[in-house]
């Protein structure tokens, strides 16, 4: 699967790098995807230098321990920080594992309203540039989370990762393919590709899934898409 990726990325990378990156996530296909990309930002996968056994991941797990147990704003404030980890992966960590934590409803939505809170101060750092709102995005997300339970949850479960990066993935892939093909049609149609997805699109599955070809070059891949 992830040689798969790599040749639709185009990713350049040697087999044996690969299989040894496929045996470090210990059957766990989203940590290795979430490894390649980390390793792959310049398209190359030549070596595995810099990435770590699955330390890291214990390293989270405590964090989110620290931040859904803890009750001290001191306690919970560096949380994420110490385990190296960017606030934008904690936050995806959060949402996967908030609502096995916080069994109380008013709990848990008082725990969302900080990440939402969090989210807006990283838009506004996105948007302005202005990196001091870094302190209000990281309370909300460590302080904020912790003290919005109004009991104590004795009960410990183990954390698991988000599988919003995965679905993103595959979600890019199959876009992918539906621009491939309209990028075919549109030329052959003289329109824009984005009035063929928009108005035309549906049609032209309809009658590649009543089992007709119309005269345009698509790969097999893509005919496969349109007749789903």
């Amino acid at each position: 699967m992830l040689k798969n990726i790599c040749e639709k990325e185009g990713i350049a990378y040697e087999e044996l790098v690969l299989k040894e990156l496929a045996s470090k996530s210990n059957g766990d296909f989203r940590s290795a995807l979430t490894d390649l990309e980390t390793l792959s930002q310049d398209k190359k996968l030549f070596s595995l230098d810099g990435l770590g056994e699955r330390e890291r991941e214990g390293e989270i797990q405590t964090a989110l321990y620290r931040v859904m147990k803890g009750k001290k704003i001191s306690a919970v404030l560096n949380s994420f920080n110490d385990a190296n980890v960017s606030h934008d992966e904690a936050a995806l960590w959060l949402d996967e594992n908030l609502a096995k934590e916080y069994i109380n409803k008013s709990d848990l939505n008082e725990a969302y309203r900080s990440m939402s809170l969090a989210d807006v101060f990283n838009g506004r750092i996105k948007r302005r540039q202005y990196w001091r709102f870094l302190v209000y995005r990281n309370f909300f997300l460590t302080a904020g989370v912790a003290l919005s339970k109004s009991q104590d949850y004795l009960s410990y479960s183990s954390y698991k990762r988000s599988g919003r990066l995965l679905k993103l993935f595959w979600a890019k892939q199959k876009n992918m393919k539906k621009i491939s093909i309209a990028e075919r049609f549109s030329e052959k149609m003289h329109c824009s590709k984005k009035r063929f997805i928009k108005e035309i699109f549906p049609f032209i599955k309809l009658i590649y899934k009543s089992g007709k070809m119309l005269n345009v070059d698509l790969t097999k891949d893509e005919i496969d898409y349109l007749t789903k």
